[in-house]
C-alpha cells in the first residue's frame, strides 16, 4: 500500500515547511541504498522517492547521485541535520496555546532521543488545565470510530458519544437501576408503551425535543441494518401530542432495555452534523482532536466542566488519561469486557482438535505475559465462570486458521507462538476493523477472535450477542440449531427470568467449543486525585458531566 505523506506549512516563526517523508528518510541513517528497497520501506513509489530526492537536493538538504547499472546503489550526502531542525520547530510549537496543532507531529519518525523529549513536553502540557479549573484536557490513543449514535459498537466511541447524546431511559451498571433521561416517564404494557417526554429537553441547536423527534429516531433505528432485529417486534408508532408517543408491539419484554442503548439515543441531523441533547456538544472535531463544550440548556444537572479537550496520539502505548506532573493520581484496577473464540461455520477441525484448542486457550492466561489479561477464570457472564476439564490427550500436529481484526495483530502473534509449543501450526487471517463489526465473516477460517464489552444489563446484552450481532448470529445459528427455539422462549419470558436461559445457552456453547471466553480485559486506569465522581471502564473514565475537580 502506498502511504500518503503530507507537507505541513507553518507560520513565519517556524521558518517554512516540514515534510514527514524527509524526516523518515533522514532517520534511516543510510548513505548508499537501492531505491526499490527504500521506497518499499517508506511505503512510497520509486518515482515519488526519486522526485523527492531531487527536490531535497535543490533545497540544499543533501546531494544525491542516482545508481547507474544493475546492482549499483544510489548515494546521498547530508548537509542538514533534519531531525534536529524539525525537532526545534515542533518544540517551539509545543506550547499550551498551540498544543492541538503540534500534537500530530509526535507520531512522526523521530530519533529516539528527540521523540522522548517531545512526548515528555507534551505530557507536561496535557492533563487538568491549571489556567482554567473548568477545562479538562485528555490524551487518548484512539479517536472514536463512529460519530452517529446508531452506528456505535465499540467502547471508545460509546464512552465519548454518551456525553453528547442522551437516551429516553438509562441503565446504571453500578447500581443495577433504570432511571429516566429524556423521558419523564414510560408506562410499559403487554402490547404497547406510552412515552411521556420532559418539557425542558432541547437539542444543541436550541430546538425543543418533541414526540415527532422520538418517532423519527425510532423509525430510523427500525430501518437500520444493525438495530432492526432488536426492534422487529414494533408494529407502529403513534404521536399522541407534542410530548407523548405511543409504541405498539408484539412479544417485546426487552423494550425498556433496548431504549437504554446508545444506538437508540435521540438526535437530529442537518447537512453539516448530527445534533444531540447531551450535557456536552461537539465544538470541534478532526482526526487529531475533539473539543466538547458544556451545553447551557441541558435539562439535567449542569456540568462542572465547561470544556473537555480530547487529543488523539495513535502510537501511544496506553490510552489512559495523562496528567500534568504536578498532579497525583490513584490507580484503579478495572476488569471490563472479554476476548472470545467463536467457532466459524466453515470450521474444519475435528472435535478433539476443537477441544484441544479450547483447553490451550483457557490455559494461556497462565502462560502468556500481558498486563491487560486478567489471570482469573475467564467469563462472558460474570456470575458463570466456566472451566474446561483437563483432556486425557492433547491433539497435535494439525493446523488452525484464526480470523481476527487487524488491530490485535500483536496478540495473535503471541497466540501463534504459544500454539507452536504444542506442535499446532497457526495461519493468521487479519480483517479490517469495520469488517469485523459489520460482516458475517465468511472467509475461510476455523475460529474468529475478537473483544466485546457489555454496557447495559448483562442479561439483555447476552441476548443481543446471540441475536443482534451479525457475526455471532450467522455462525451460531449454523452450529447450534436450538438457537431459534430459544428465541421463542426469550420473547415470551420476562427479562428478569432471562438469567436461567442465558446460563443454559452459555454452558452449551462452551461445552461444544462453539463460543467461549479466552480472557477478561484488565486495565489499570489512572484517575487524578483532583478528579472526583469518575466512573471508570477499561477505556478510561468518561462521565465528564458528573466530574468535579477539587484543588
Amino acid at each position: 500500500m502506498i502511504k500518503k505523506w503530507t507537507i505541513f506549512y507553518f507560520s513565519p516563526l517556524l521558518g517554512g515547511a516540514m515534510e514527514q517523508l524527509l524526516l523518515s528518510f533522514y532517520n534511516l541513517k543510510i548513505t548508499a541504498f537501492h531505491q526499490s528497497s527504500v521506497s518499499e520501506l517508506l511505503k512510497v513509489s520509486q518515482k515519488h522517492l526519486s522526485r523527492s530526492l531531487r527536490r531535497w537536493q535543490d533545497s540544499g538538504y543533501l546531494t544525491f547521485k542516482s545508481a547507474r547499472g544493475r546492482g549499483n546503489k544510489s548515494t546521498v550526502q547530508w548537509f542538514v541535520d533534519i531531525d534536529t531542525l524539525y525537532f526545534n520547530k515542533v518544540n517551539a510549537l509545543l506550547t499550551r496555546h498551540q498544543l492541538s496543532d503540534a500534537i500530530q507531529y509526535l507520531t512522526w519518525d523521530w530519533s529516539i532521543h528527540h521523540k522522548q523529549m517531545l512526548i515528555t513536553k507534551a505530557n507536561q502540557l496535557l492533563g487538568v488545565s491549571t489556567a482554567d479549573a473548568d477545562k479538562l484536557v485528555v490524551k487518548k490513543r484512539y479517536a472514536p470510530l463512529y460519530s452517529h449514535p446508531l452506528e456505535v459498537v465499540d467502547i471508545n466511541s460509546s464512552n465519548i458519544l454518551s456525553n453528547i447524546y442522551d437516551t429516553l431511559i438509562a441503565y446504571d451498571k453500578h447500581s443495577h437501576q433504570y432511571h429516566f433521561k429524556i423521558a419523564q416517564h414510560i408506562d410499559f404494557y403487554g402490547d404497547y408503551a406510552v412515552i411521556y417526554l420532559r418539557k425542558n429537553v432541547y437539542f444543541h441547536d436550541g430546538t425543543q425535543v418533541t414526540a415527532e423527534d422520538i418517532k423519527r429516531c425510532l423509525s430510523h433505528a427500525i430501518a437500520y441494518q444493525e438495530t432492526k432485529v432488536l426492534l422487529n417486534p414494533i408494529v407502529s408508532i403513534e404521536v399522541i401530542n407534542k410530548l407523548t408517543v405511543k409504541v405498539y408491539y408484539h412479544d417485546f419484554p426487552y423494550f425498556k432495555d433496548v431504549l437504554c442503548k446508545l444506538n437508540l439515543a435521540i438526535y437530529k441531523q442537518d447537512k453539516q452534523q448530527i445534533i444531540g441533547t447531551g450535557p456536552f456538544y461537539i465544538a470541534m472535531n478532526n482526526e487529531f482532536q475533539t473539543t466538547l463544550k458544556s451545553f447551557d440548556q441541558y435539562y439535567g444537572y449542569q456540568s462542572y466542566l465547561d470544556e473537555v479537550e480530547l487529543i488523539y496520539i495513535p502510537k501511544l502505548k496506553e490510552s489512559n488519561f495523562t496528567l500534568s506532573d504536578s498532579d497525583t493520581f490513584q490507580h484503579i484496577e478495572v476488569t471490563d469486557g472479554f476476548y472470545y473464540v467463536l467457532s466459524l461455520a466453515q470450521n474444519k477441525l475435528s472435535d478433539i482438535q476443537k477441544a484441544t484448542v479450547h483447553y490451550l486457550f483457557q490455559q494461556s492466561v497462565h502462560h502468556l505475559k500481558d498486563i491487560h489479561t486478567s489471570k482469573g477464570t475467564p467469563y462472558i457472564l460474570k456470575d458463570q465462570p466456566l472451566s474446561l476439564k483437563s483432556l486425557n490427550k492433547l491433539e497435535d500436529h494439525f493446523s488452525i486458521t484464526m480470523v481476527y481484526p487487524s488491530y490485535i495483530e500483536k496478540k495473535m502473534l503471541q497466540y501463534k507462538r504459544y500454539l507452536k509449543r504444542y506442535n499446532i501450526e497457526t495461519v493468521l487471517k487479519p480483517i479490517d476493523i469495520m469488517t469485523s463489526f459489520k460482516s458475517e465473516i465468511t472467509i475461510e477460517g476455523d475460529i474468529y477472535i475478537h473483544g466485546m464489552f457489555f454496557s447495559e444489563a448483562e442479561s439483555f446484552e447476552y441476548f443481543t450477542v446471540l441475536y443482534q450481532n451479525k457475526t455471532m448470529h450467522y455462525h451460531l445459528s449454523k452450529q447450534f440449531p436450538l438457537l431459534s427455539d430459544y428465541y421463542a422462549t426469550y420473547i415470551t419470558t420476562d427479562t428478569r427470568e432471562w438469567n436461567e436461559l442465558n446460563h443454559a445457552i452459555n454452558q452449551s456453547l462452551f461445552e461444544s467449543h462453539i463460543l467461549y471466553p479466552i480472557f477478561n480485559i484488565a486495565q489499570e486506569v489512572k484517575v487524578p486525585n483532583s478528579i472526583h465522581n469518575a466512573k471508570v471502564t477499561t477505556a478510561g473514565f468518561y462521565n465528564f458531566s458528573e466530574l468535579v475537580i477539587k484543588r
